[in-house]
C-alpha cells in the first residue's frame, strides 16, 4: 500500500501497531485533506453563488434603472408634445378669432362705407322742383352752403324754397338741372 506512495514512510521492518498507526495517520490526513477541499469547494461554491446573487441583483438594479429612465423619458416625451399640441390649439384659436375679428371689422367698415356711400348718393341727387322745374345738387356741392351770411346743410337748404329759388335763379355752380 505504501509501495505506491513516494513520500509515504518505508513499512519495511515495520510492527503492526506502526502500520496501524501509519495507516490511521494516513487515513488522518487523507480525511483533513478530503475535509479541506470539502470546505474549499463550499467555499467556491458559495462566493460563486454569492458572485451570481450579486450579479443578478446588479442585472436586475440596472434593469429596473433602465426601465425608469425610460418611463421619465416618455412621460416627459409626452408632456412636451402635450404642451406643444396645447401651444399650437391655442395659437390656432388665438389666429381664428383674430381672423374672425378682422372679417368682421373689414365688414363693419365696408357696411359703414357703402351705407355713407349710398347716403351721400342720395344727398346728391336729392331733386327738388323750383317753378315747375327739377333740379337737384351738383357732385361739386358741399355738404354746407353759406348763403347770406349763415350756414345752411343740404337737407335744410331743401325745406327753404326761397333760398333754393335764389340759387336757381342766379344759376349757381352747385345747382343742377335735371
Amino acid at each position: 500500500m505504501a509501495k505506491n506512495n513516494k513520500n509515504a514512510p518505508s513499512t519495511e521492518g515495520a510492527t503492526p501497531e506502526e502500520l496501524e498507526a501509519a495507516r490511521l495517520a494516513e487515513a488522518e490526513v487523507k480525511a483533513k485533506a478530503e475535509q479541506e477541499a470539502k470546505e474549499k469547494a463550499d467555499a467556491e461554491a458559495k462566493a460563486k453563488a454569492e458572485q451570481e446573487a450579486k450579479e443578478k441583483a446588479d442585472a436586475e438594479a440596472k434593469a429596473k434603472a433602465e426601465q425608469e429612465a425610460k418611463e421619465k423619458a416618455d412621460a416627459e416625451a409626452k408632456a412636451k408634445a402635450e404642451q406643444e399640441a396645447k401651444e399650437k390649439a391655442d395659437a390656432e384659436a388665438k389666429a381664428k378669432a383674430e381672423q374672425e375679428a378682422k372679417e368682421k371689422a373689414d365688414a363693419e367698415a365696408k357696411a359703414k362705407a357703402d351705407e355713407e356711400a349710398k347716403a351721400k348718393e342720395e344727398e346728391e341727387i336729392t331733386p327738388f322742383e323750383v317753378n315747375g322745374r327739377n333740379y337737384t345738387f351738383s357732385k361739386r356741392c358741399p355738404n354746407k352752403l353759406q348763403f347770406e351770411g349763415k350756414v345752411y346743410s343740404k337737407n335744410e337748404l331743401l325745406t327753404n324754397e326761397e333760398i333754393l329759388t335764389s340759387l336757381v335763379i342766379g344759376e349757381s355752380p352747385f345747382i343742377q338741372k335735371l
